[in-house]
Parts: structure tokens; C-alpha cells; sequence
């Protein structure tokens, strides 16, 4: 075991290159291997290895010598590494720090148990390890092991990083990683962004016979938009910061991710002002705890506007001329009621999901804000008429000016539908800048996301119900075997959140993203994954 830690330390350290210029351009700082051992039985136990992620940690401390460390690594204090890049790249360095206790105690389990030989001048070591091409060079100062390969002058005494400055602040996340686009030399960033504007435009050059005139100018779309994005980046982005945490005392995992821009640019105005008045933020955040409900609000900048017109038309044609010829004429009132809409290049949609009834039906609500609702409106009385009745029989609304008009329509040939929505029937319904669509039992749903009040909340947001997800859609096993699990990871009564999954954002400099995820959450899937395991096992044995 001691063996294979000290060559994954060794190797974790030994890439670098030489020369530093100013700052960092990207940091990575780890907790301590006392803090990572401290959660080493939770995370454990989340996956069903407690015990043994227990073994390990006690094994780890019993070989930890109170002043020497463990085999001379002190395990009180933080890791880290950073890269500083050049201008030409070659010259950029990348740089280890692996905290002391115990210099020699370190060199002795180098060439006692690694059976390895470090050759030192003047303070510098020099490690030449199998199978790797390079050499690797360290050396200790401010109690730290400064690490780096192919050339020494990377670790150059005078130029270090203090530890004591690098790891200044207080650190609660087990992982930190920054990165400073703003530190890169300008010269570099203009070569790569140089390189990459070469890339794009061999893609969008490239054809593919499969891809319809619609699909390529779609896909041609997505590649200006993709470098639009890097050049705002390169030109006008400070730092991306990603951070891994784990509370074990709230049973809680999260990722937090930030996003930072030059004060007073626009990509700095754009982070700030992504918060806009949704009707879709509204639907999925009615109730505190869903079993599911998300939203999504995305603004395409104007200049793409003419792009957009383009290939809304011809995904229109394409779709028409695709469908069976008598399917066209309502394929076509169809679609085109949605054209306004699509070339408003603005998405903005809204799901909700009711938790599962005692039969594991479930509602769901969706909305899409629209520029123009009476286009959809009148295509579905066009489609009451073109459309028999044994296959959709349509029970329409007299319109009203204010308000929802919702239209049921009964999908006789959609038998699919009743065991996961308990009816075939689906309520179309449009207000005055709202396309709604709602599944279920009843229209009741629908209508009260007809009188929701715009929420200002940024882009998009993302929150469910694991065992409730499951609950109503898993096939594999039986209603009892699933209700058994979640008494079993939860108790008897599941408190609410207690196995959520959320995705939140926060407009503003910076740019903020938050990925949770309850450590239960965790513990169910993996029991869950184990019991349809165990019934696949049992179907197979039970096979003559």
C-alpha cells in the first residue's frame, strides 16, 4: 500500500515546465488528506463501502507517526498545484506543493520502500522513475516539496509560490480549481482563438450527405455560436471557478461553479443582466418540493436573427414534406402556428410534474411563452375539423380575451398514455403570450399555470424527486420492492428534500452555478441498482 502511495504522489507532481511569468492561471487546491480521511466513512457509505472505506482511513493513521507524518507528508495541511503560462507555451510551468513534516523521513521512503534514488545539488533533487520519459525535480522549502518535471528552472527558489500565500484562505470545499483566462498572455490566447477560427469554419465546410439543408445550416448555427462564445471569453472572461464540496452534517454534495467577467465589458453586462421576468421560472418553482420541474430561458443575440428565420422555414418544408402526403395539410397548419414563435429567438419553457398518485400516475404541466398565441389557437380549431374523430376527439373552448383557453383533446389510439397519466387525454391552452400543454386527469393543473405571475430568476433552473421519479416510471421492479427501498435508505417517512437533486443559477459577475445532490439520493440509487441486479440474476436462474 505504501508503495503505490508514494509513486501516485510522485506522479501526481511531475509535470511541469520551466520559466515563470506573473500569476497563475490555474490553481488547484485540495484539502488535506486529515480532512479527506474525515469524510472518507460518509462518502463510503454512500455507495455501500463504508467498512471498508473505514479500514482504509484507520490503516492510513496508524502508519501516520505524530511528528514525522505519514512516510514525511504532513497530512494537516493542504495540497495544491498551479500553472503559470508563457507566451510560447513551452516555456509555462506547472508546479506541485505537497506539504512536509519530514524531509528526510520523504527520502528515506523514496529510496527505502520505492527503490528509488533522488540526486541532489545544492538542495535540488533530481528523480529519474521507470517508464516515465522525463525527469522529475523537487525540492523543499517553506515546508512544502515543490515539484516539477523536464526542467529544473521551474522550481527555481526565487520565483516559488509561498505556500503561505498560495493557501492564505480558508478552504471548505475538498477540491478547488480556478482558472484565470485573464493571466494568459494575450499573444496566446489571440493564436489559439486564431486556431480554433480555423477549426470551426473545416467543420461548418464539412458536409455530411445525411444532414438534411435544415440540419446543416442548424449545425453550421451551433458552431458560430460555440466561437462567439470562446472569443467573448478569451477577450472579455476573468476566471472560471469550479468547487467540490461535501457536508456531511447536512447529508449534502455539491459543485459550485462560477463564472467571472472584466468589470464594465459586455460579457460582464450580459452575466449581470441574464435575470429576466419568466413565466416559466414561475411554473417550476410553485412548489418548494416537486417531484419534478425545470425551466430554461435562452435569448439568441440579434444578429443571428436572419439565421434563425432561415432555418426555422426550412425545417417547416422539411418536416411537411417529409410526413405522409395526408398528414401534410396538418402537419403544415400545425407547424406554421408555431412559426412565430421559433424565429422569436427567444426559448423559454417551463416544466412541473404532480407526485405520483396511489396508482403511479402522474400530471405534467408544460408551458413555452410565445410572441404570438393566436396563430396556435385558431390551428387547433382548423385541426378539430381535419382530424377524425377515432383519432383524436377534440373538445374546444369558446375564446376568450383575457385568460386561458383550454381545449381537450382525447387520444383514442394513445393507450400508452393512461398507465403513466391515467387518462388519454391531453389540454392544449393558450393566454395571451402563453402555449400551454398539460397530461393528466384533469385540466386543473394547466389552468393555474395560466394565472402564474412572471418570477425574475436567471437562465435556468433544474430540481426533482429521485425516489418519486421512480416511483412513477420504473418498470423493472414491483411497487412493494421499490416502497421497501425508500423506507429502507429513508425511513419510514421520506422528509421532504431529503433525496432532491437541484440545479440552480445566479446571475451576476460572477456568473453563479450550484449542482446539490442529497448524499441519500446517493445511497438509493445504489440499493436500487443492486435490487434490479438481483432480479435480472433471479429471472436468468429461474430460464431452463
Amino acid at each position: 500500500m505504501l508503495r503505490l502511495f508514494g509513486l501516485t504522489t510522485i506522479a501526481f507532481f511531475s509535470v511541469g515546465w520551466a520559466i515563470p511569468a506573473a500569476e497563475p492561471a490555474v490553481e488547484i487546491r485540495m484539502q488535506s488528506l486529515d480532512g479527506l480521511l474525515a469524510h472518507a466513512e460518509y462518502l463510503g457509505n454512500l455507495v455501500d463501502q463504508a467498512e471498508p472505506a473505514k479500514q482504509v482511513a484507520a490503516l492510513v493513521k496508524a502508519f501516520t507517526h505524530p511528528m514525522k507524518g505519514l512516510e514525511g507528508i504532513d497530512p494537516t495541511r493542504p495540497v495544491g498545484a498551479y500553472v503559470i503560462v508563457a507566451p510560447n507555451v513551452v516555456d509555462s510551468q506547472v508546479v506541485g506543493l505537497l506539504p512536509i513534516a519530514d524531509s528526510q523521513a520523504f527520502l528515506a521512503m523514496l529510496r527505502d520502500k520505492l527503490r528509488l534514488k533522488p540526486q541532489e545539488t545544492d538542495g535540488l533533487y533530481e528523480l529519474k522513475i521507470p517508464n516515465l520519459p522525463a525527469p522529475v525535480f523537487f525540492r523543499f522549502q517553506d515546508g512544502y516539496l515543490h515539484a516539477t518535471a523536464i526542467r529544473s528552472t521551474g522550481i527555481d527558489p526565487k520565483k516559488l509560490i509561498k505556500p503561505a500565500t498560495y493557501f492564505a484562505q480558508n478552504q471548505s470545499s475538498i477540491l478547488s480549481i480556478q482558472a484565470h483566462v485573464d493571466r494568459v498572455p494575450q499573444a496566446l490566447k489571440q493564436t489559439v482563438f486564431g486556431q480554433l477560427e480555423l477549426r470551426v469554419e473545416e467543420a461548418k465546410g464539412h458536409r455530411q450527405p445525411s444532414l438534411s439543408a435544415a440540419q446543416l445550416k442548424l449545425r453550421n448555427l451551433g458552431w458560430d455560436l460555440f466561437a462567439d462564445v470562446v472569443k467573448s471569453w478569451f477577450d472579455e472572461g476573468k476566471q472560471f471557478r469550479m468547487d467540490l464540496m461535501v457536508k456531511p452534517q447536512s447529508d449534502q454534495l455539491s459543485l459550485d461553479v462560477s463564472v467571472s467577467a472584466r468589470a464594465g465589458s459586455h460579457l460582464s453586462q450580459a452575466l449581470t443582466g441574464a435575470t429576466v421576468p419568466s413565466y416559466a421560472a414561475a411554473l417550476a418553482n410553485q412548489e418548494k418540493h416537486p417531484t419534478f420541474a425545470g425551466y430554461l430561458h435562452v435569448a439568441l443575440p440579434k444578429r443571428y436573427q436572419t439565421s434563425v428565420n432561415e432555418i426555422v422555414d426550412l425545417i417547416v418544408e422539411e418536416a411537411i414534406h417529409n410526413a405522409r402526403p395526408e398528414a401534410r395539410a396538418v402537419a403544415r397548419v400545425a407547424l406554421e402556428s408555431l412559426v412565430p414563435t421559433l424565429k422569436s429567438g427567444v426559448l423559454s419553457v417551463g416544466m412541473a410534474m404532480t407526485q405520483p398518485a396511489k396508482d403511479r400516475t402522474i400530471g405534467l404541466t408544460t408551458l413555452m411563452e410565445s410572441p404570438e398565441t393566436r396563430k396556435v389557437d385558431k390551428a387547433i380549431r382548423e385541426l378539430a375539423q381535419m382530424i377524425p374523430p377515432g383519432i383524436i376527439a377534440f373538445d374546444l373552448s369558446d375564446p376568450t380575451e383575457k385568460g386561458a383557453t383550454i381545449h381537450t383533446l382525447n387520444l383514442r389510439q394513445a393507450k400508452g398514455m393512461r398507465p403513466i397519466f391515467g387518462s388519454q387525454s391531453t389540454w392544449l391552452g393558450t393566454t395571451q403570450n402563453l402555449i400551454l400543454v398539460g397530461f393528466g386527469k384533469s385540466s386543473s393543473a394547466l389552468q393555474a399555470a395560466a394565472k402564474l405571475t412572471p418570477q425574475s430568476l436567471a437562465p435556468t433552473g433544474l430540481t426533482f424527486s429521485v425516489s418519486q421519479l421512480v416511483n412513477a416510471f420504473e418498470k423493472q421492479l414491483q411497487p412493494e420492492q421499490v416502497t421497501t427501498i425508500i423506507q429502507h435508505v429513508f425511513g419510514e417517512k421520506l422528509q421532504p428534500g431529503a433525496d432532491e437533486v437541484r440545479l440552480e443559477t445566479k446571475a451576476g459577475n460572477p456568473f453563479q452555478v450550484r449542482f446539490t445532490v442529497q448524499g441519500k439520493t446517493i445511497q438509493f440509487a445504489v440499493a436500487l441498482d443492486r435490487a434490479r441486479k438481483a432480479t435480472t440474476a433471479e429471472s436468468s436462474s429461474e430460464k431452463p
